[in-house]
């Protein structure tokens, strides 16, 4: 019979409020030529700024935050999860207004799915490289992939997200911020 290790005290379950800067930049290897470039791929760029909290529990580590209408998936959440004894091994997880399940693991192509209406979609995550240093002190994590649909090469991102710790008072406000939603 398992045990339930979660109250044990060598597996402390902690959550701290954090800020995140994100930044994504993605190429589309199927778009059309930029007039500068002429080599067949668009790029565009995001960086957004919010709340988060990251959670250590049962091993795992669990990164969350609400999605905004920067992102087009307002009234989403994203959990970015990894095992402690394999930082290099991440699960995005999104439910809400968007839903998906995709897992980066360098080197590796993992197939996925992308719900959208009308119908989900499987899709192909090719990790290039996972950089990951997060911690409930701060870090980030690094996410070089590529997405495939039908076999298709149709986007390359890179996702960096920089975490660090909501000092004092501010660490209710944070996590009501996220809890409320």
């Amino acid at each position: 019979m398992g045990r339930n290790r979660q109250n044990e005290p060598d597996n402390p379950v902690t959550r701290v409020a954090i800020r995140l800067n994100s930044e994504i930049t993605e190429t589309d290897l199927e778009g059309e030529p930029f007039p500068e470039t002429g080599d067949g791929e668009e790029t565009k760029t995001l960086e957004i700024r919010m709340f988060g909290t990251l959670e250590r529990k049962n091993g795992r580590v669990i990164l969350a935050y609400e999605e905004t209408e920067l992102t087009g998936m307002a009234g989403a959440t994203t959990t970015l999860s990894f095992p402690e004894s394999n930082p290099s091994l991440v699960t995005m997880l999104r439910y809400g207004a968007v839903s998906t399940a995709l897992v980066f693991e360098e080197g590796v192509r993992h197939f996925c799915t992308y719900k959208t209406d009308p119908f989900p979609l499987e899709v192909c995550i090719h990790a290039h490289r996972v950089i990951n240093t997060l911690s409930e002190e701060g870090g980030a994590l690094t996410l070089d992939y590529q997405v495939e649909i039908q076999g298709a090469k149709a986007d390359h991102s890179v996702l960096t997200i920089a975490i660090d710790p909501v000092p004092g008072e501010s660490r209710e406000e944070a996590t009501s911020i996220i809890t409320a939603g």
